[in-house]
């Protein structure tokens, strides 16, 4: 396998904790689209309410043509949107910040976070990438397992499936989208495929919603939708900076508002999680939306949850 600094998309970024507190790096987004003859047909929900930012089912099928060569198709899968290169955050741990369309005029960034251990690749948030992505994504190591982190994302599940054969991970009810059928349904007694990692799980959300700490490099937590770390507008289209803006998003470890509002049961509160997920070790943390925060995401949730819930 190729080294990983002769991937031609991969950045492999600072490593200083200093250089790299709560932001991100120079991005260059691409918008061509990948590549691949489907072989099982998706069942996308309709358009979501900007308010429920964080579904990622939204599918415009004018953007779903894919060129093979002299022929055009017309994809069953989810398109490539715009993304930004791999990045190399720690040894063996990359992320993609990548798009999403919500609606017309409407689109904000998503995450992708890909750990590598010996030659295979289990990827958090599965985010699909064009062609040049893809190509730097192979060079990494295998694509094995694809982990769903949260109740509204999955629509790029079955590319990776049908494409690399890879493994679907996810929680048991997680059906907002139905496809592909998981081949492991997870539970806190998991054992996931990267060593030094484990699963968290919301306990009181009405959906399935789940984070991974990965116990190396200080601590690094992976979530979907329930903290959002946003600190720039990447990827984010106007619309979606004022809509953002106003609901509250544009903070640094938020927990975002729309998902604390669907996902709290009726007279209950979500503070007994946060409050567990903060006995947790871990120093940076990256969400499926926004950017990443290296240094002080601990203290920075702790913050958020004494505001959050007074």
């Amino acid at each position: 396998m190729p080294a990983v600094n002769a991937a031609p998309h991969v950045n492999s970024g600072p490593t200083g904790t200093d250089s790299f507190r709560n932001r991100c790096s120079p991005r260059q987004p691409v918008a061509t689209q990948g590549s691949f003859p489907p072989n099982r047909r998706l069942t996308t929900p309709g358009p979501p309410a900007l308010g429920l930012v964080g579904s990622d089912g939204y599918e415009d099928p004018a953007s779903s043509k894919a060129s093979t060569g002299d022929e055009t198709i017309m994809s069953d899968h989810a398109a490539a949107e715009p993304h930004s290169q791999i990045e190399k955050l720690f040894d063996d741990v990359y992320w993609v910040q990548g798009s999403i369309r919500m609606g017309p005029g409407v689109r904000t960034n998503r995450n992708m976070v890909v750990l590598r251990q010996e030659s295979e690749l289990t990827i958090l948030n599965p985010v699909r990438l064009d062609e040049a992505g893809e190509a730097a994504l192979e060079q990494l190591g295998d694509v094995k397992h694809l982990v769903r982190l949260g109740y509204f994302h999955g629509v790029d599940d079955p590319y990776y499936v049908d494409r690399f054969g890879a493994k679907l991970w996810c929680q048991a009810g997680s059906d907002h989208h139905r496809e592909p059928t998981p081949d492991v349904v997870m539970d806190e007694s998991t054992e996931l495929p990267i060593a030094d990692a484990k699963l968290f799980v919301y306990r009181e959300a009405r959906h399935p919603e789940c984070a991974v700490l990965l116990e190396r490099h200080g601590g690094l937590l992976v979530t979907c939708d329930s903290i959002q770390h946003h600190v720039d507008w990447t990827h984010c289209s106007l619309m979606a900076r004022l809509a953002m803006r106003a609901m509250g998003f544009m903070k640094p470890m938020n927990i975002g508002p729309p998902w604390r509002k669907t996902m709290t049961p009726e007279g209950g509160s979500l503070r007994p999680d946060f409050e567990r997920l903060l006995e947790l070790d871990f120093d940076h943390a990256v969400g499926a939306h926004g950017s990443v925060c290296r240094g002080g995401a601990k203290q920075a949730l702790r913050n958020t949850v004494s505001h959050v819930f007074p």
